[in-house]
């Protein structure tokens, strides 16, 4: 995969988001407001006024093809902000026909399976959801 597609709850600045992909790819990443001779990589974000407020999307056509999954950085994405991080899985991407959305928060381990609702700017998870954190002292004990 040549490209990472989030939207993200809140607006972060370009240059955090450059830094945070240039460490956890170990792509050199640019976007219009921060050019780099040597990148690899570009990076578009779209801002939008309701639900998740910031569209992040990271691609290049030439180079290393992605090591990490995305259900595997969106977790280390949602810590590294502290916020949550919604994408559409990998099958639903190659597929598009079947349209399946995940969530991945802070501290939250593996993003969970949501619906999603369109807005008029913006895009969000439909519905309350719940999410199981492994080691959670008020579960009990798996048996």
């Amino acid at each position: 995969m040549n490209e990472v597609p989030f939207f993200v709850r809140r607006q972060i600045d370009q240059r955090d988001l450059l830094r945070f992909f240039e460490r956890e790819l170990g792509l050199s990443c640019e976007s219009i407001l921060h050019q780099k001779d040597t990148a690899l990589a570009f990076l578009m974000t779209i801002e939008h006024d309701e639900g998740f407020r910031h569209y992040v999307y990271l691609f290049w056509r030439e180079g290393p093809v992605l090591d990490k999954s995305l259900a595997q950085l969106a977790p280390i994405f949602a810590d590294e902000f502290a916020t949550e991080i919604l994408f559409e899985s990998e099958s639903s991407i190659a597929d598009t026909s079947a349209e399946e959305w995940l969530l991945a928060v802070p501290g939250g381990g593996v993003p969970t399976l949501v619906s999603i609702i369109d807005l008029a700017d913006g895009i969000d998870v439909a519905g309350p959801y719940c999410l199981i954190v492994a080691d959670d002292p008020l579960m009990p004990p798996d048996s």
